[in-house]
């Protein structure tokens, strides 16, 4: 391990540690034996109580389910990994592991494959994802993907089909949840309840879910 570093030492590791190099990757790099960088930055972090060698050196303990969406949101946006490690100030492998963990398929295909059913289930199910963004992530139209999670829902045997006269509570659900938290324009409200009428959907909204708390 290295005796001495200068201050630029230490500025360079830590902004390759923020690009998302690992320490091995920075310790080859600078050409400085194994666990060398981390070292220095431990030392500076409990010794000199540098608040970016704090960061640098605190212990991961994962992400939650609401900053994996987000990261999903982010990426969808076309912010790189880099970016979007930067703007969440979280280390740009647990960036990357979420993005690398759920499938991202950016060709559009004409028929779909068990693995983007998969991940459409998942991003609009597990984290919420509007059906823009995770068209972006499929390399899908919003609308396909609304329609395809909507058909593949009434194919479930577990769901209950009902007179189109009648809106389910779930319904109800779907669409204040679609018109007051992601404040979706009608076209794309239509596009997930693709089952329903336009005018159906307006005339519950307006006459029925409005007022509601």
């Amino acid at each position: 391990m290295r005796n001495r570093f200068t201050k630029a030492d230490d500025e360079i590791i830590m902004k390759l540690r923020n690009q998302g190099f690992s320490w091995a990757e920075i310790d080859s790099q600078l050409g400085l034996p194994k666990t060398s960088a981390r070292g220095r930055i431990w030392r500076l972090a409990r010794r000199q109580q540098d608040p970016e060698a704090m960061r640098l050196s605190t212990p991961y303990k994962g992400l939650t389910s609401s900053q994996k969406c987000l990261i999903l949101k982010l990426r969808a946006r076309k912010l790189s990994l880099g970016a979007i490690a930067s703007k969440l100030q979280k280390p740009f492998e647990a960036i990357r592991t979420v993005v690398n963990d759920l499938p991202n398929f950016r060709t559009p295909r004409k028929k779909w494959s068990d693995a983007e059913e998969q991940a459409l289930k998942r991003y609009r199910e597990e984290f919420g994802l509007t059906w823009r963004e995770i068209g972006q992530l499929l390399g899908r139209s919003a609308a396909g993907c609304a329609v395809r999670y909507c058909s593949k829902r009434q194919q479930d045997p577990r769901t209950t089909l009902v007179p189109k006269s009648r809106f389910l509570e779930e319904e109800d659900e779907d669409l204040l949840k679609l018109k007051r938290e992601f404040r979706l324009q009608w076209s794309e409200v239509h596009a997930y309840m693709p089952h329903r009428s336009l005018s159906s959907l307006q005339m519950r909204y307006y006459h029925h879910l409005q007022k509601r708390p």
